[in-house]
């Protein structure tokens, strides 16, 4: 059991109450110079206790993200005895108690705490984290109507494959692959999943799935289909209903595949422009409040900008090379470029390609699909008028581009006659150039086509590019690409500078970041908390300039708890330090599954105030 309140002493804090206990831990309200915090006790059992490092390793976590949906953590120690968290003392009730006590919620209610766990979430994400233990009791509800998301006592690096016969969290919420129901690793989606089935119990005011025996509701998150909650709850919209749905799919892969979709539906939906029958999952968030900071690319975001505002000016368009060592922060520069030109009116279509990236011209039939989608939430009319001006509502049109894409496929008015010729995509290839052309014409704004690793880019797409690069003087389109220069990457960067020609206004070449740079990326990372020289001097030295293996290896101390925090300062032994994995996030093997379904952290306890 914990220690007594009575036999507690933390230097400088005067514990005041109980607020919650579980197994081995236990959440006291107290004072420190007239202030109220939560400090949560964990008894140790001797000095190589690994309560230590669990504890270390959840107040990192969250003192590294701050967002106004989530708990502050400012201090963590122990004294041989004791392991003591100090957090935020989060005022009200619990969700969990709220719909207990009314039943099912209004829906303006429900989108509204909807939007604050998945704004919550998005942040936890972008920093390669998952929480693994959304559910009600974890889901304060501030006196102000905001929800805030508590105890990540859970949480560990996205992608984590779950052990076999093994359950991690509360399994009323848990995600199939959460309880090894389903082989996939345990990344955003599980989390999303588990938001899918909050939000049912908000809209309905019971969970998706009820059995007497634990291991059947496990069964039935795996193979059973939710009930639609508008046919348990009749004032539930049709398009909430579909939004928790798309949540609860089982597949990971069928759900939102990221908390910034999930926000832009909600939006939409607060709005009222999001259709009943509306395809859910492609609309283009600001991410704004949730997107890493941009750090030491201010002159090259400028030139960038500088050349969409001359192709706007001038109705002429270029293209753009961006290259950089692997990690070198070209995605990060491109997304901001985005962010911002979409926000100045421009058309923005988006291509990321990967070495699993679909089939020839895949990634830009996703593109073209994902931007119209974008504007059938946001602007249905633009959409309509847009289709009709390019010809994109005749029958046949763009046949060739027919099955590349099932974003792309719904805004295809598809010729019946038509059947798809396998093995040759040299119409395709002029059909995409044509169709970005005409996209661009049509846009009086002008257009931006980002090309992300492009040096990955199949023979067809290397084609629409060569189709493109001659025409682009007389367009409205800019075409930023960007490529990696490391020897593997250099046969096909050179192939994109040749098929590009004089069609390229500027190449932009991204040095490593200075020393000080790389603090400032690692302090944002850390919550604007600031690391001891020592250690941030220790990091800036392995990073050598490169911004990816610095947020890295700091990844890797925070999943490892080698980090303390302790009053806006992260601290760490030397030595321990030197021990983490510069490589890949450590696993660290923190915990001990346990056997039986309903299984998770000992000592759940959440820091509130009753």
């Amino acid at each position: 059991m914990p220690t007594e309140a009575t036999r507690i002493a933390i230097p400088g804090f005067e514990l005041v109450e109980e607020l919650g206990r579980g197994a081995t831990t236990a959440v006291y309200r107290a004072l420190r110079d007239g202030e109220e915090y939560a400090v949560k006790i964990q008894e140790l059992r001797g000095p190589d206790d690994p309560a230590r490092i669990y504890f270390r390793r959840e107040a990192a976590i969250l003192a590294a993200i701050r967002h106004p949906c989530l708990g502050k953590v400012f201090e963590v120690g122990d004294d041989g005895r004791i392991s003591y968290l100090v957090m935020e003392l989060i005022g009200g009730r619990t969700l969990a108690e709220a719909v207990e006590e009314e039943g099912a919620l209004p829906e303006d209610r429900v989108l509204s705490i909807a939007a604050d766990i998945a704004s919550a979430l998005d942040v936890a994400h972008r920093v390669g984290l998952v929480h693994r233990d959304v559910a009600p009791r974890n889901i304060v509800m501030r006196a102000d109507g905001r929800a805030v998301l508590i105890d990540f006592g859970l949480a560990t690096q996205t992608g984590t494959r779950q052990a076999e016969d093994s359950v991690i969290g509360t399994v009323t919420y848990s995600a199939p692959e959460q309880t090894g129901m389903v082989r996939r690793p345990v990344d955003r989606r599980s989390d999303l999943y588990s938001l899918g089935a909050v939000l049912f119990e908000c809209a309905t005011g019971r969970p998706p799935f009820q059995a007497a025996d634990a291991g059947e509701v496990v069964r039935m998150h795996a193979v059973t289909p939710p009930t639609p909650a508008r046919a348990i709850q009749p004032n539930v919209s049709i398009q909430l209903s579909r939004i928790i749905d798309r949540l609860l799919a089982k597949d990971p892969d069928d759900r939102y595949q990221g908390a910034s979709s999930l926000l832009s539906d909600i939006e939409a939906l607060r709005r009222g422009t999001l259709a009943d029958d509306a395809v859910l999952g492609q609309a283009i968030a600001d991410q704004s409040s949730s997107m890493v900071t941009l750090v030491g690319r201010d002159q090259e975001l400028t030139a960038l900008l500088e050349i969409l505002n001359e192709s706007r000016a001038t109705s002429t368009g270029c293209a753009v090379l961006i290259e950089s060592d692997p990690g070198g922060g070209k995605t990060r520069l491109v997304a901001e470029l985005a962010r911002i030109t979409r926000g100045n009116g421009m058309n923005v279509l988006e291509a990321h390609l990967g070495l699993d990236h679909p089939g020839p011209i895949g990634p830009l039939a996703q593109a073209f699909g994902r931007f119209f989608a974008d504007l059938e939430t946001r602007d249905p009319t633009t959409l309509t008028r847009l289709r009709t001006e390019i010809g994109l509502d005749r029958p046949g049109a763009a046949d060739s581009l027919v099955g590349l894409s099932p974003e792309l496929d719904r805004f295809l008015s598809v010729d019946e006659a038509h059947q798809t010729e396998t093995g040759f995509y040299e119409f395709a290839v002029i059909e995409a150039a044509h169709l970005l052309m005409s996209v661009a014409t049509a846009s009086a704004g002008g257009t931006l086509l980002l090309l992300d690793n492009a040096h990955l880019a199949d023979d067809a797409t290397h084609r629409v590019l060569a189709y493109l690069a001659p025409e682009l003087d007389r367009l409205r389109l800019v075409v930023v690409l960007t490529a990696r220069t490391d020897p593997a990457s250099e046969p096909s960067l050179t192939k994109l500078r040749a098929e590009m020609g004089e069609a390229v206004r500027r190449r932009i070449e991204l040095p490593p970041l200075s020393d000080e740079q790389i603090e400032t990326i690692l302090k944002w990372q850390l919550g604007g908390d600031r690391l001891e020289p020592s250690l941030a001097n220790e990091i800036t030295i392995r990073a050598s300039g490169n911004p990816a293996a610095a947020v890295e290896y700091l990844r890797s101390a925070l999943e490892a708890g080698v980090l303390k925090p302790s009053w806006g300062t992260f601290s760490v032994g030397r030595s321990r330090l030197a021990s983490t994995s510069t490589c890949r996030p450590m696993s660290a093997g923190w915990r001990s599954a346990g056997s039986t379904p309903s299984s998770r952290r000992p000592g759940g306890s959440s820091p509130r105030r009753p």
